[in-house]
């Protein structure tokens, strides 16, 4: 059964890394983007602001954080 359990994490964490790399493609076509003409259009702040949306959710979760950043907020 613990096998199974063990199989059944790591499908889960690929579908939720492919998942993610679906999503930072989006947020990169839209925030390189560009009109007929070369110009700036709306898309690209909507992926800038998607990048920082990403960005906020990693500090707020402490994804990415070190052990030692992780007990000096807590101290």
């Amino acid at each position: 059964m613990e096998k199974k359990r063990r199989i059944m994490d790591w499908v889960l964490w690929g579908i939720m890394y492919v998942a993610l790399i679906a999503l930072f493609m989006v947020l990169i076509v839209w925030m390189l983007g560009q009109g007929k003409n070369g110009e700036i259009t709306i898309w690209n702040f909507v992926g800038l602001a998607g990048f920082g949306l990403v960005a906020w959710l990693f500090k707020a979760l402490g994804i990415g954080e070190k052990e030692e950043d992780k007990k000096e907020v807590k101290a």
